[in-house]
């Protein structure tokens, strides 16, 4: 009975690189499913009044230094490529999701499988309800997510030392973008 199990594993049916090739592709498939979900579910975006005031300010060409003027310099570009809030909630998405998929691609190589469960991660209530806001501190938390799965590529063992170099550079490129968008979280980036 032994041989037979081991016969159909899935071990023995695939080589390494070909589970790592299908594992990657199971990852990428149910993260677009998540981001499609999360854009169908909240289109066309949740504005707060803080972020109708803001909205106004970049249609209006007026900016202050109440709002983050490099939210405001993203979101006018985003709005000249798709006019609506939604252009903002894709690029949350696409932030959040594409750092997840890293995550998961990088903690299949330390625990195998069970990485898949990380794309579930930003579908747990309390993070799900900002998937769909067009709020600067969803783009805090996307840029901080992206950096942190960029600073996690830098401590692979197997990288050459210009891919560790090219990860560091966007590692510190994305906290200087969470700077940008939150000045106060400096105090959270420091330790």
């Amino acid at each position: 009975m032994r041989a037979y199990i081991d016969s159909v594993s899935p071990r023995t049916r695939f080589s390494a690189p070909q589970r790592t090739l299908l594992f990657s592709l199971a990852t990428l498939a149910l993260a677009a499913g998540a981001f499609t979900f999360v854009i169908h579910a909240s289109y066309p975006g949740y504005l707060n009044p803080d972020t109708i005031f803001q909205l106004t300010q970049i249609y209006d060409g007026w900016f202050n230094d109440w709002h983050p003027p490099f939210v405001a310099l993203i979101w006018s570009g985003l709005l000249k490529i798709y006019p609506s809030p939604a252009s903002f909630i894709v690029f949350h998405n696409i932030l959040i999701w594409g750092s997840v998929v890293i995550l998961a691609l990088s903690a299949y190589r330390r625990v195998g499988a069970i990485a898949l469960v990380v794309i579930a991660v930003p579908l747990l209530p309390g993070a799900a309800n900002f998937l769909g806001n067009a709020v600067k501190d969803t783009t805090l938390v996307a840029w901080l997510l992206l950096s942190f799965a960029s600073a996690y590529q830098v401590d692979r063992v197997e990288l050459s030392p210009a891919w560790r170099r090219g990860w560091l550079i966007a590692t510190n490129v994305f906290i200087v973008c969470s700077f940008l968008t939150r000045p106060n979280i400096v105090f959270g980036l420091i330790p």
